[in-house]
């Protein structure tokens, strides 16, 4: 039997940042991890966090307080669920800037997103423009000491930073977006080059620059140790079981943190809790996502909420079954999203997890899973889809169905199996919001998030423009996502609750396994994570007041 202060769950960022936060208070935490690889769905992740009221905003000039990012939550989502509750509102903004601080004072390097990149709903009152959100900065690869053999590799083939994705996708298009290109694919280049040079970015560098801040602390990361089971003294959780190296062990502590992620990989659970159609393989979670924690927290009498929701991402799946999000490419010009009968049903520029919702919502009327994004020659010939260049699709892309092409909308109608007599009426009346830059069915490109990723360089408006000219091209999209985030019930300090509201003495939840604070909704880019990181700090410190 080993004895630890606090056993965490789960290393991703809210695992890791909950074991900083312990050693900071005196406590001698464990992560175990039952994966050889470290991160979870963190590593794989832009590493880009949501954190009202941190110092790097004012840094940059970006005024925020509590009390306006207080009323932004209000306007998104209502107090009155235990898990939205205000206790737990005014915890996570409370808590956002000494996160952010944590990180700072162990090294770990976070920036602000100077392009201005805003909270996706900056209209809503208290939104800000400027956004919340701050990236990792990139470290060089002998940084991360042994830490980087045990990260999962990344989801695209650049060297790239958060900031620079949208630029991207306009390499062939703006000035900006050139200089974007040649810098990145020198970066790329030098990596590959020189091993051990190059810098680790986005998820992979929040993850690894945590691990090593963990490491100087003398922290204890266990890998390849599966938990079985709690261990409850009396009513309280006092340690697990595991099975680490064939043999069975049993670890005591005073405390418990499940930080194990949601379950976008278990199809049990999808079946029974996700909405259809959904199918964990078009979902971007890790393999170790599979609801582990929850199961636990269940056995044990946790409360759950929000299992029918997750961090949904309108997503292509390639050939070979790879889930590739798409962001950018719903919001440029000469472009737009039909369902299965051809017709216009959502707000194309919509931010992710909104446009799911609305793809899930839509289809239990008309088939919209898979909706088509149609788009003409000028989209192709200018803008980056994914990761393929302007005026190119892979040969497998068009064999397996995922890409349509036709010389006119009727054809394309045809080759997609949707009405076409809808399709050139929803492709007119498209076109003449274009041609006046107002969309009047769904509002595409009226807030600040729209524009974002949208083409500067179009008038009248960077994101609608007009689709006549052929050839025609049609993309699937499916309701991926990069994640479940219903769970666990959990108060303001991350305890778990059962169904009555009595807190579970010893067990805590944070991240993807718990229910978000946020409900259904999203308010900026990585949120998510965000989330993990404040309540298991809470966490941490909650368990190191107890045992003061």
């Amino acid at each position: 039997m080993t004895d630890h202060d606090l056993v965490i769950l789960g290393s991703g960022a809210g695992g890791l940042v909950a074991a900083l936060a312990a050693a900071e208070s005196g406590l001698r935490p464990l992560v175990i991890e039952k994966r050889g690889i470290l991160g979870g769905s963190t590593a794989v992740s832009s590493g880009v966090v949501w954190l009202p009221g941190n110092a790097l905003l004012a840094e940059q000039g970006v005024y925020d307080s509590p009390e306006l990012a207080r009323l932004y939550l209000d306007s998104l989502v209502d107090s009155d669920r235990p898990w939205t509750s205000a206790a737990r509102k005014d915890a996570f903004v409370a808590t956002s800037p000494r996160v952010q601080a944590l990180l700072a004072a162990n090294g770990v390097g976070m920036r602000f997103r100077t392009d201005g990149y805003p909270d996706y709903y900056s209209h809503r009152p208290g939104g800000l423009v400027g956004g919340r959100s701050i990236e990792p900065v990139g470290v060089p690869t002998r940084t991360l000491r042994r830490w980087l053999g045990v990260l999962p590799p990344y989801l695209h083939p650049v060297v790239a930073y958060a900031t620079e994705m949208p630029f991207l996708k306009l390499g062939f298009r703006t000035w900006k977006g050139r200089r974007t290109l040649v810098r990145v694919v020198l970066r790329t280049a030098l990596s590959r080059i020189l091993p051990g040079r190059g810098p680790v970015t986005m998820g992979r560098s929040l993850v690894g620059q945590l691990l090593v801040a963990l490491e100087e602390r003398g922290v204890e990361v266990w890998t390849d140790t599966e938990v079985t089971d709690l261990v409850r003294t009396g009513d309280a959780v006092t340690g697990v079981t595991a099975i680490r190296g064939g043999r069975e062990v049993e670890v005591s502590a005073r405390a418990v943190l499940l930080a194990t992620g949601g379950f976008g990989k278990n199809e049990e659970m999808r079946r029974q809790y996700s909405p259809a159609p959904v199918d964990g393989r078009w979902s971007a979670a890790q393999a170790g996502d599979t609801g582990s924690g929850i199961l636990l927290a269940q056995k044990h009498g946790a409360a759950v909420a929000e299992m029918g929701e997750a961090w949904w991402e309108p997503s292509v799946v390639l050939p070979g079954g790879t889930p590739v999000i798409a962001v950018a490419e719903r919001f440029l010009p000469h472009s737009f999203m039909v369902d299965g009968a051809g017709q216009r049903y959502m707000n194309e520029a919509a931010p992710y997890v909104e446009a799911g919702q609305a793809m899930l919502r839509h289809h239990a009327e008309t088939p919209a899973v898979p909706s088509w994004l149609v788009f003409d020659a000028r989209y192709h010939q200018r803008y980056v889809f994914l990761t393929q260049p302007p005026r190119r699709f892979p040969k497998a892309w068009y064999d397996e169905g995922l890409v349509r092409t036709a010389p006119d909308l009727r054809s394309l109608a045809g080759a997609c199996g949707i009405d076409a007599d809808n399709l050139v009426r929803t492709a007119e009346r498209f076109n003449d919001f274009a041609r006046r830059g107002v969309d009047e069915d769904f509002g595409r490109g009226t807030n600040a998030y729209a524009a974002y990723y949208a083409d500067p360089r179009h008038r009248p408006s960077p994101t609608l423009g007009t689709v006549e000219r052929g050839p025609f091209y049609a993309v699937q999209i499916h309701t991926g996502d990069v994640g479940t985030c219903g769970g666990i019930v959990t108060d303001e300090h991350g305890r778990a609750l059962t169904e009555t509201g009595a807190a579970i003495d010893g067990l805590y939840a944070a991240g993807n396994c718990a229910a978000p604070v946020f409900g259904a909704n999203y308010p900026g880019a990585g949120a998510s994570i965000a989330h993990a990181m404040a309540f298991g700090l809470l966490a941490a410190e909650h368990v190191a007041a107890q045992r003061g």
